[in-house]
């Protein structure tokens, strides 16, 4: 009997132990314009264990706003997560990308038979922050039109964003991302929140993610990610790392080389590896390998 209740308590407190030592999720609120770069990272994002994503919400940009959310909806179906709140913004381009056409005809899975159901993107922001007390991370794929439109219309609300981490070029000025929308870009930066840029690495191909392997027939997340590598191939494209940069900064922060910024609390993070490092990470990623 001693024994026994000597093994029952050592189970316990060892439960208790991976309990509080366990890695605390990162909550995440992502906002994307729906590139094809933005499939992938949302692939690696939702395969991350680290990560938590609460909300997703559609800017304008790569896709009209509506049609990404309906593109967000069907890739959430097809990873099991039909429950996640999805969000649409408002259409505020007066100039459209020139790839835009190609970007709306990229299949993000197969289309849900219910097309509505959407709350515009500062409702979905308004009720995330009031039913959910823990400060969140801003993951921003595209413009930062939606975060700006958030933080003028509730600035008492920043206390909510831990920081914002956003993907786009130290030269500004050539970043679609900027200027999309330069006006919500520079109300964002001089907000005084915390934005991590992650800047884009000439030359990191995906090339070497061909064929999806043998081990991760099964992933979901995988299958997602390689199935959009190759419709990507099939159209005559080249795959390179655009955001795919944001999903591996927030799992690997140290792969990463903080450059000088004049615009404090606004810091510049560029990739210090290569295509080999690059790719063998993502597929940790998808692994659950993770390394602290």
């Amino acid at each position: 009997m001693k024994t026994s209740y000597l093994q029952t308590t050592v189970v316990l407190l060892l439960s208790i132990f991976m309990s509080y030592c366990s890695p605390r999720q990162t909550p995440l609120i992502i906002d994307t314009d729906a590139g094809i770069d933005d499939f992938r990272a949302l692939c690696l994002l939702f395969a991350s264990p680290s990560l938590a994503i609460k909300a997703i919400i559609t800017s304008d940009g790569n896709v009209d706003p509506c049609i990404g959310a309906l593109k967000v909806r069907n890739l959430a179906i097809s990873l099991h997560k039909d429950s996640l709140p999805i969000g649409f913004g408002e259409a505020s381009l007066a100039k459209f990308p020139r790839w835009r056409k190609f970007a709306q005809s990229f299949s993000w899975g197969a289309s849900s038979l219910y097309g509505g159901g959407f709350k515009k993107s500062l409702l979905l922001l308004e009720t995330q922050c009031s039913t959910d007390t823990i400060p969140v991370t801003f993951v921003c794929l595209g413009p930062l039109t939606n975060i700006a439109a958030f933080i003028n219309k509730l600035p008492d609300k920043k206390s909510h964003i831990t920081k914002i981490v956003w993907f786009c070029d130290r030269n500004k000025k050539r970043s679609f991302n900027y200027y999309a929308d330069s006006g919500s870009a520079q109300s964002v930066l001089s907000s005084g929140i915390t934005v991590d840029i992650v800047n884009p690495c000439k030359g990191i191909s995906l090339n070497a993610l061909e064929n999806l392997p043998g081990d991760l027939v099964n992933n979901v997340y995988a299958s997602a990610f390689y199935g959009g590598l190759k419709r990507t191939r099939d159209k005559g494209h080249r795959p390179d790392a655009f955001d795919d940069f944001v999903s591996l900064y927030l799992n690997y922060p140290a792969l990463f080389k903080q450059t000088p910024s004049i615009n404090a609390p606004v810091r510049n993070f560029v990739f210090k590896g290569n295509s080999k490092t690059f790719c063998e990470r993502m597929l940790n990623i998808f692994t659950l390998k993770l390394e602290p």
